[in-house]
């Protein structure tokens, strides 16, 4: 279930700092350290986890741990990633469905019934989304799920002064990566449409830029 895009990586950055492993499949390891401290930390301990952007399914592996029969709803807007969900229902503890569903146009949006109880979940899937995030913003505002949480690149963070993260906000927009996230549920937070924001920096990532921070919003 690793995804391919951590082969190859060596190199890594920690607040400001820039390290090299010659450990083989460190970044993938890495990475599951910290996505299980995200999962374990930023999740809402009952109701239906929906995760958008289910890619490999790899939270699956880490969710089975933390919550053994746990509700989830993965999706994604490939059907191999669909098909491959619905395969994990025969070897995970967990109750898993799957629905093909795009984030950017939002085909499939009604299908996944989203409502208060549900708590939404990306890990880096919002990545390739650019500035087309607001109309699934949009749609999570009215839809009132109890809380949604993201560990994303997040332009914002980065302090242009510094040369590391100057390096990083060229690499992020040169990749036309998320743009404006934090901002846009920081406006809505600020007309009263969300009820509560948190972003977290980790001020860690790899050669070229930081994947991990952590927004955990509500809506109002």
């Amino acid at each position: 279930l690793a995804p391919q895009y951590f082969e190859g990586q060596f190199t890594f950055r920690v607040d400001g700092e820039f390290y090299y492993s010659d450990v083989p499949n460190s970044a993938y390891f890495l990475d599951l350290i910290l996505r299980d401290q995200f999962l374990r930390s930023c999740l809402s301990n009952h109701g239906r986890i929906v995760e958008l952007g289910a890619g490999t399914g790899l939270n699956l592996l880490l969710l089975e741990q933390i919550w053994p029969g746990r509700e989830i709803l993965l999706t994604d807007w490939v059907k191999p990633s669909v098909d491959l969900a619905v395969l994990a229902k025969q070897v995970v503890n967990l109750k898993v469905s799957a629905e093909q569903f795009n984030i950017t146009t939002l085909d499939g949006w009604e299908r996944l019934e989203i409502g208060p109880g549900d708590t939404i979940l990306t890990t880096q899937s919002l990545e390739q989304v650019g500035p087309f995030h607001k109309p699934l913003i949009n749609c999570l505002i009215q839809a009132k799920p109890s809380k949604c949480v993201h560990m994303e690149p997040i332009k914002e963070v980065y302090d242009p002064t510094q040369s590391v993260d100057a390096a990083a906000i060229a690499y992020h927009e040169k990749r036309g990566y998320l743009d404006g996230f934090a901002s846009y549920i920081k406006d809505l937070r600020d007309r009263g449409l969300v009820s509560e924001l948190s972003v977290t920096r980790l001020r860690y990532g790899n050669q070229f830029h930081e994947a991990y921070t952590i927004v955990e919003w509500a809506p109002a």
